[in-house]
């Protein structure tokens, strides 16, 4: 869960006022994570960190997103989630050429083997694990928006 002094302590890191001297793009993340207080505090830290941030609570209205929006550079994926789980959010976005190429982290508090194996399968070869380590999750962020690369599942 979100430390609120360690939340505190990364929003003042000055990596947003970095990148905005610097001329750095603002990239789009999609949060998918059921944890209201969780989805809310980490779509909090990357605008402040100078992402554009969108939150939804499933894998179900993260399809409708993704489909409607401009395309993020990066999803952070909860596993466990009502309607929709990540693992099928992913299946279905990768049926969809539009949507195929979108990287995926996972970011989950209970390791499974299987659901890490299954996430593999599909082309996800991230995770960050709760309680999120905030500086650990801006690296994350800034690896895949700020050098992206195509997916090999993309259409």
């Amino acid at each position: 869960m979100l430390n609120g002094s360690r939340f505190a302590a990364a929003r003042e890191s000055g990596e947003a006022r970095r990148r905005k001297e610097k001329g750095v793009p603002t990239h789009r993340v999609l949060v998918v994570e059921d944890d209201r207080a969780l989805r809310e505090g980490i779509g909090a830290f990357l605008r402040e960190e100078g992402f554009r941030a969108s939150c939804v609570a499933n894998g179900e209205d993260a399809l409708d997103l993704l489909r409607a929006e401009p395309k993020p550079c990066l999803i952070l994926l909860d596993l466990r989630m009502p309607f929709m789980d990540g693992l099928r959010f992913r299946r279905q976005q990768l049926e969809d050429p539009e949507t195929a190429g979108v990287r995926v982290v996972v970011v989950s508090g209970r390791r499974r083997e299987e659901e890490e194996e299954e996430a593999e399968r599909l082309g996800i070869s991230e995770f960050i694990r709760k309680p999120i380590a905030f500086s650990e999750l801006l690296r994350v962020v800034v690896r895949h928006c700020d050098h992206p690369h195509p997916h090999p599942h993309a259409v």
